[in-house]
């Protein structure tokens, strides 16, 4: 017997045994429409456009 070993009754956990939805979260079940309604990805989508508008107009303006 070792430790940590799984009992000889319990099945072995392979891909063929284990449920296609067993590691998804709340998020991955919810529509796109749902999705787009979360706030972090809203914050992350306006300062990821900010840096691009301001990298932009800094390298146009020629600002060393």
């Amino acid at each position: 017997m070792q430790f940590g070993a799984p009992d000889e009754d319990t099945p072995k956990i392979t891909r063929d045994a284990e449920p296609e939805n067993f590691f998804q979260t709340n998020l991955d079940k919810a529509s796109a429409q749902e999705k787009m309604k979360d706030p972090l990805l809203l914050i992350v989508a306006a300062w990821i456009g900010f840096m691009a508008v301001a990298s932009t107009v800094i390298i146009l303006n020629g600002v060393n």
